[in-house]
């Protein structure tokens, strides 16, 4: 093998596993918060189930609508500039969630604080999926790809799993402001791993309008209907599950964080 050859196998593992090391420490981050988010919201807007089904309903809208906005990032700043951006708006989210919670929920200051967290983490959401997929999918090895991606994300589930049990034991011993600063601090760190990656530049081609029709081309519906389902699945666990254990549990934090880590 020639050293060009061993240094393409070389940089493109070094990158994967920069990734992979970004967004496991990302997601000790929502592990921690992720659960308790809603149930933040909830007890927010006068224990008001409706009140967080509708943040989240903001934040899925905000995010479907300027994915496309997002995504076009790529054209000009790059795969790793692209996320750059969007990291700090997701520990923006957790931070001003961290201020808002020593507010009186019904002052304005308080509204507006929360409103902030939630577009900061639509916005987040626009900017950072799309490329982060990309880059994991240009530092695959070819005919390895499924291996890799189970190997990677198994031993990131182990590391992960306990985090919901640590952030019920923080909300019982000390508060949700400690939590989001928690979390806030992790999504800040993430972005250490971003810089050992190079800056790659994507075309994409579509704007928002032909995004959206393509969602109604007959060619795109397998890819749809697998997408919207895996969103569902996915508003279920990170919404209706908390809320649903921690009403069931009468509002135990730990407890609640217990059966989401077993869970």
């Amino acid at each position: 093998m020639s050293a060009n050859d061993a240094s393409a196998l070389r940089y493109p593992a070094r990158e994967l596993m920069a990734l992979y090391l970004h967004r496991t420490i990302v997601r000790l981050g929502l592990g921690v918060t992720g659960t308790f988010t809603v149930v933040f919201f909830y007890q927010f807007f006068g224990e008001s189930v409706l009140g967080a089904l509708l943040s989240y309903i903001a934040i899925f809208t905000g995010t479907a609508l300027l994915t496309p906005w997002g995504a076009s990032f790529l054209n000009h700043v790059g795969i790793r500039g692209t996320m750059l951006r969007a990291i700090p708006l997701l520990a923006l989210a957790a931070c001003t969630l961290a201020l808002a919670s020593v507010y009186d929920p019904a002052s304005p200051q308080a509204f507006l604080i929360v409103l902030i967290s939630i577009v900061g983490t639509f916005l987040y959401r626009a900017l950072y999926w799309v490329p982060y997929s990309v880059g994991i999918s240009e530092t695959l090895t070819p005919g390895s790809e499924g291996r890799q991606v189970a190997t990677l994300t198994n031993l990131a589930d182990i590391l992960v799993a306990a985090m919901p049990l640590i952030g019920g034991l923080v909300l019982s011993t000390e508060s949700f402001q400690m939590l989001f600063l928690i979390g806030g601090a992790l999504f800040a760190f993430s972005a250490v791993p971003l810089f050992f990656i190079p800056n790659r530049y994507e075309c994409f081609s579509w704007d928002t309008r032909e995004t959206f029709r393509q969602l109604l081309n007959p060619d795109m519906r397998p890819m749809v209907y697998a997408t919207v389902g895996d969103g569902i699945q996915f508003g279920v666990l990170a919404v209706v599950w908390p809320l649903l254990i921690f009403l069931l549990l009468g509002g135990d934090y730990e407890t609640v964080g217990a059966v989401t880590t077993l869970t």
